[in-house]
């Protein structure tokens, strides 16, 4: 019984002295935090109107872009790939700007949550310091409408702002590939390859082999890979680009200086087989395209990899395998020797 009479001291003497902290907020207080939150809402509120008429222009260009595509899909995306692509392309460049309004707005909505704060202890301060009901009932009111705007407004910029019919995610692959199927007739798989336009260029320099994978469209979770052949050698040449990269990325064999790579090099220009593949696969692998491979030799020290005909096909099991590794890797069998190498 002691202990829960101390207890309830301890409560009682908490509350006397809370509520004898907020009686003596000073009014000087409370007018400085009125200046500073009228500043601060009002330069808030005017840089979110203004990213909230800018985000509006993004989703109306959006929707233009995805219309013109529409229609260039209907009509026949081979005949105008490059203008398809620019346009996805410019879309998702788009959609990835709005993360600037989206940032603003959680800045925007932390102020005001923080804001509030101070405004309730001051609105206490004037109820409990007044004695008159009728002023308290004003106060009580006016604290409520207060944080109701505080509340209201940011949903107020959601709503207006509520014209997104898409994401990111729309640049998976998978996406990608019913959008096409739902807005052309024509084939998905040549289609796909005619607008994302995947090609390695493999040039020796400086004693290592750069991997520069191009593609017209930018997939976020697409995996391009290349399987060559002659005679008894073979080389499986992974490429998983990296999420903060767009059209054009660079690797280069992560090996030591002093290593020679002209001997593989040499060996991949050799591999001129109709067995030589090229793949288009989402890490889950739940969509999948294979393709006919044209090695062009550029010069001696480079070649372009390019795929060129769909070909019906399951998943073959080294591309499978070839998934389970995160990073971007060429793996070659030379003479009956195993080499793997990663790329950076």
């Amino acid at each position: 019984m002691k202990n829960i009479k101390n207890f309830q001291e301890s409560i009682f003497n908490l509350y006397d002295t809370v509520v004898n902290s907020i009686k003596n907020i000073d009014n000087d207080i409370v007018e400085f935090l009125s200046w500073t939150s009228s500043i601060i809402v009002t330069l808030i509120t005017l840089i979110t109107i203004i990213f909230t008429f800018y985000n509006e222009k993004v989703f109306q260009t959006i929707d233009r872009l995805f219309q013109e595509t529409v229609t260039l899909l209907n009509e026949n995306p081979l005949n105008k790939p490059l203008k398809i692509a620019s346009n996805l392309n410019n879309i998702q460049k788009l959609m990835q700007n709005q993360k600037l309004y989206n940032h603003s707005m959680h800045f925007f909505k932390s102020a005001l949550f923080i804001l509030s704060i101070p405004w309730i202890l001051s609105g206490l301060m004037f109820v409990l310091n007044t004695n008159n009901n009728f002023d308290k009932i004003i106060i009580f009111i006016s604290l409520c409408l207060l944080l109701v705007v505080f509340v209201y407004l940011p949903k107020l910029f959601e709503r207006f702002n509520d014209l997104n019919k898409t994401d990111i995610n729309f640049f998976n692959l998978d996406s990608m590939v019913n959008y096409i199927k739902e807005n052309s007739s024509f084939p998905t798989s040549q289609n796909l390859i005619k607008l994302v336009n995947p090609y390695l260029t493999l040039e020796l320099k400086d004693n290592n082999i750069n991997f520069i994978v191009h593609q017209e469209i930018r997939l976020l979770d697409i995996n391009i890979i290349f399987t060559l052949k002659h005679e008894q050698d073979s080389h499986l040449i992974h490429i998983r680009p990296k999420k903060n990269q767009f059209i054009k990325e660079s690797f280069i064999l992560d090996v030591p200086s002093n290593q020679a790579t002209k001997g593989l090099f040499d060996k991949i220009k050799m591999c001129k087989s109709i067995k030589s593949k090229g793949y288009i696969i989402n890490n889950e692998q739940t969509c999948f395209f294979a393709y006919s491979i044209n090695i062009e030799i550029v010069t001696n020290s480079k070649i372009i990899l390019e795929m060129k005909e769909f070909e019906n096909m399951s998943v073959p099991l080294p591309v499978s395998r070839a998934l389970n590794n995160n990073e971007s890797s060429i793996s070659s069998k030379i003479a009956g020797q195993q080499y793997e190498y990663f790329l950076k």
